[in-house]
C-alpha cells in the first residue's frame, strides 16, 4: 500500500447528517480500505481528535457522532490518510 491516499466523500444521505455517519456502497469498501486502517484507529477531524474509531465494513459505515453537527447534506470532505494517521477536513467551495 502507499503511503498516502486521498478521497472526497459526499454527505448524501440523511442517515450520515442526522446521526453522525459516513456512509458507502459495499462495492466502494476497496476504495475505503485503503483510506481506513483495519481495526481500531484514531481520526483528526478539522483539527478535532476522534478516538477509537472502527469501520463497519458488513454495513459500509464509520461512526462519526462527536461532528455530526459539522455535517450538512451536500457536505464534501476530504478525507486522507498518510500511513496510520486519517485526517478529514471540510471541502472549502
Amino acid at each position: 500500500m502507499d503511503n498516502e491516499f486521498q478521497i472526497e466523500h459526499h454527505i448524501s444521505y440523511a442517515f450520515e447528517y442526522k446521526w453522525g455517519y459516513l456512509k458507502w456502497a459495499k462495492s466502494d469498501n476497496p476504495l475505503y480500505r485503503k483510506i481506513f486502517p483495519e481495526g481500531t484507529f484514531d481520526i483528526v477531524f478539522e483539527g478535532e481528535l476522534i478516538k477509537n474509531r472502527k469501520v463497519n465494513w458488513d454495513n459500509a459505515k464509520l461512526s462519526l457522532h462527536q461532528v455530526k453537527n459539522k455535517l450538512q447534506l451536500g457536505t464534501v470532505l476530504i478525507i486522507h490518510r498518510s500511513d496510520n494517521l486519517v485526517e478529514i477536513k471540510i471541502k472549502k467551495t
